[in-house]
């Protein structure tokens, strides 16, 4: 008979996903803002709080806070409004980057709110916390000192504001106190100054960007940012850099506005050649480099076609390439360094960014012409002869029937060809050398199928690089911006000093010399040039995961240094691990179902152990425990067979065969919150009592289900959790314990290594000491 084990109860700490936790903490600015005699409570610790989005309401939660913070009685409820809604009109909640909290679903566990006004209420606190400029360098009393005090006043509020005008619960309690349109009148003073300007600027962005309609802003905020765009000297000037950026977020703003006249009037302001150099020139450089490149962007798509070809067209100029360098390296620096271990088959993805998508939005329009080439069905006539006019085809006449068709029904022949014919005008020799290679392996006896294949490798090597740089679709643009470096920061120079050009031939030209060699390495044979684009789609991921190269040349080098017999064994070691997981597997799946009778006689034996100790119950009429009575005590006898029921208060007993159980379950009912032990009697009515232990219960119920045949298998959850995890340490202890020599046909049958027989003779053993000490 095994000895009563100490009852396992397993605890799950895990919530439902609707359910989160946080904290809620005072606005230190509540105890200026609220009356002494109310503010007292505010001084309370923060609130730890668990929420049922499912059923939670954001007025309750305001609710809830202003109630543990005793600040409620500072405004008492209207008759005809409810508490929660009168409460949540004068208070809210701000999240830590100021955002007011307007839905529940945001939040998420471990969230932090502070506890604050609502927007209407803070909005007009904040305003009436200003003092009106004066209209003149000193005031009407001619106290210049008290003048310059109400302006740095005045400053100071626009400074508070300008965090939340970005929101639109903002916009609206701006307008609902009457607010904007005073806030906007200010443009209109003659002594307005570059640091109130700068405020201006920034909310008047912040407000734009929350929906107000352009109608509604001063004439003399576009002459303002008409100013500072056309005014070279002010764009190298500290003191208007910050306005500067605000001038190009409101171009940006007015360009994807649905409004035609202010996105006509920023078109024509925008000039491109003069806000490149803003990047170097100004003090706020990251800034700057953001907002220009959402305008480059909103300029594009608010273009027309003829003025889209002379934007390309200036998109690849240097100029244009510094801007994108240097917002590269900006969101570069922010981003997860990409572990070793990622493979190409899971991308690293980055928290997205408006800047990164902005940077890959330019991007691809500087290769939008590459992505045109890749969706033309058809190659052109005058391509195909260019491609007739290379010396590979020149002497063999199935060959250049051979490319025509090919050219001709390839759905990537034209940037195949463009690729094929910048290699012939700038890489001639190395295609030329490629030609006399494959004429000597003939000469020496090669079978043509073994020979380099220039055109279907090339095919192949062109569907890469369409879903390399993300060509077609946007479920590759993670790839584009790994290999942003090498697309950015090569430097390669032609005599005249200019840039080369988007180095995606040059790209190009290296995977195809890193392709001719592994044709080689791979023994590859006509019919497998994908195999050979595949593995050098691998090593370009290895290459550009780690980011060791930041030129086209940087680039060639490393794909030569990759060897493929190295990767090989690599991946072969890969597939063995990956093999031997699911032989294991197997085997753990069949041990387990070798011992789980055993666990769970363990976890049966447990459960009549303890209703063996016998338990004192409280007695249940008409659902509800009785009250001053000392309940029953229930104990298992007779080996198991009969269960023994002893009245405390009457001193009477009764005895039950187990046998006559039908079942045993737990019940709940609403009237009584405590958990029932229920058994059903064959011709007898139903026993019921109850108790506050649940593990009491489950073990009554499970032990008593146990022993009888028809319920034996009834476990409740938490023992057939025991049962699994009981398992699984048995299992663990099996497995350290293996030998090395297993029969996978009965894995309880198996065998140790056989040991060697002793050899004949030990001379061997003299000889090498004699060597050893010679």
């Amino acid at each position: 008979m095994l000895t009563p084990a100490k009852y396992l109860k397993p605890v799950d700490t895990s919530q439902p996903a609707h359910v989160v936790k946080g904290g809620v903490v005072v606005d230190q600015r509540l105890f200026q803002w609220l009356p002494p005699n109310h503010a007292q409570g505010l001084s309370a610790p923060p609130l730890l709080m668990m929420l049922d989005l499912s059923k939670e309401s954001l007025s309750k939660l305001i609710s809830r806070a202003a109630v543990a913070y005793a600040v409620n009685e500072a405004f008492p409820c209207d008759e005809d409004s409810s508490s929660s809604s009168n409460l949540a009109s004068h208070f809210g909640f701000l999240d830590s980057n100021d955002i007011f909290l307007t839905a529940l679903s945001r939040l998420h566990n471990g969230f932090t709110l502070r506890f604050t006004l609502s927007p209407e209420r803070l909005m007009n606190q904040l305003w009436s916390e200003r003092l009106d400029r004066p209209l003149t360098a000193t005031s009407p009393t001619g106290d210049a000192a008290a003048a310059n005090s109400t302006a740095v006043i005045f400053d100071s509020t626009l400074a508070k504001l300008e965090p939340y005008t970005g929101q639109k619960v903002v916009l609206h309690a701006l307008d609902e106190c009457a607010i904007t349109d005073e806030l906007l009148s200010v443009y209109e003073r003659p002594d307005l100054d570059r640091s109130t300007t700068e405020l201006l600027m920034g909310i008047t962005c912040g407000l734009i960007g929350a929906g107000l309609e352009w109608n509604r802003l001063p004439s003399k905020v576009m002459e303002i940012v008409e100013a500072l765009i056309k005014t070279p000297s002010l764009h190298g000037d500290p003191t208007t850099s910050l306005s500067l950026v605000h001038s190009v977020r409101l171009l940006t703003l007015a360009l994807e506005s649905e409004d035609n006249s202010m996105c006509s009037r920023a078109l024509d302001l925008v000039c491109l050649p003069a806000l490149c150099p803003l990047v170097s020139r100004t003090p706020n450089a990251e800034r700057i480099t953001n907002a220009l490149l959402s305008l480059f962007r909103a300029v594009y798509h608010a273009s027309d076609d003829e003025r889209r070809v002379a934007l390309k067209e200036y998109f690849n100029e240097p100029v244009f390439k510094n801007v994108l360098l240097a917002a590269s390296v900006h969101v570069l620096e922010r981003e997860t360094a990409i572990t070793p271990s990622t493979s190409s088959s899971n991308l690293h993805n980055a928290v997205p960014s408006p800047i990164k998508s902005c940077l890959l939005d330019l991007l691809q329009i500087r290769m939008s012409d590459y992505a045109a080439a890749a969706a033309e069905e058809t190659c052109s006539t005058d391509t195909i002869k260019k491609m007739l006019e290379m010396k590979e085809v020149e002497d063999d006449d199935d060959l250049r029937a051979e490319w025509v068709a090919t050219l001709r029904e390839a759905p990537r022949a034209t940037l195949t060809a463009r690729f094929l014919l910048y290699m012939h005008k700038h890489n001639g020799e190395l295609l030329d050398n490629w030609r006399k290679e494959n004429r000597l392996r003939l000469l020496c006896g090669a079978r043509v199928a073994t020979c380099w294949q220039l055109l279907p490798l090339a095919m192949n090597l062109t569907e890469m690089m369409v879903g390399l740089l993300a060509l077609e679709g946007q479920e590759n643009r993670e790839w584009l911006w790994l290999g942003l470096s090498v697309l950015l920061e090569d430097t390669q120079q032609t005599s005249s000093g200019a840039l080369a050009g988007f180095p995606v031939e040059r790209i190009f030209v290296s995977c195809m010399e890193r392709a001719h060699a592994l044709w080689t390495e791979m023994a590859t044979v006509r019919g497998e040039e994908q195999q050979v684009a595949s593995v050098l789609t691998e090593m370009l991921w290895i290459v550009v995961r780690n980011r060791i190269a930041k030129t086209v040349v940087e680039l060639t080098g490393e794909l030569r240094s990759l060897s493929y017999e190295k990767l090989r064994d690599e991946w072969d070691e890969d597939l063995r691990k990956r093999a031997d997981s699911d032989e294991m597997g197997g085997l753990v799946a069949e041990l387990r179902r070798k011992l789980e009778s055993l666990a769970l006689s363990y976890v049966t034996t447990n459960r009549i152990n303890r209703i063996k100790m016998g338990f004192q119950f409280k007695k249940v009429f008409k659902g509800k425990p009785v009250k001053d009575s000392a309940g029953e005590l229930w104990k298992l006898e007779g080996n198991g067979n009969f269960l023994t029921i002893r009245d405390i208060d009457s001193g009477s007993s009764q005895r039950i065969e187990v046998k006559e159980i039908t079942k045993a379950e737990i019940v709940r009912t609403k009237a009584n919150a405590l958990g029932q032990l229920k058994l059903s009697i064959a011709n007898v009515p139903d026993l019921i009592v109850c108790t506050e232990e649940e593990a009491v219960l489950q073990s009554w119920v499970d032990g008593l289900n146990s022993l009888n045949a028809s319920t034996h298998k009834l476990l409740s959850k938490e023992a057939q959790a025991l049962v699994q995890r009981l398992l699984t340490m048995e299992v663990r202890i099996r497995l350290l314990s293996l030998p090395s020599s297993v029969k996978t046909e009965d894995i309880s049958d198996y065998t140790r290594p056989p040991i060697p027989s002793l050899p004949t003779s030990f001379k061997w053993c003299t000889d090498a000491l004699k060597k050893v000490h010679v």
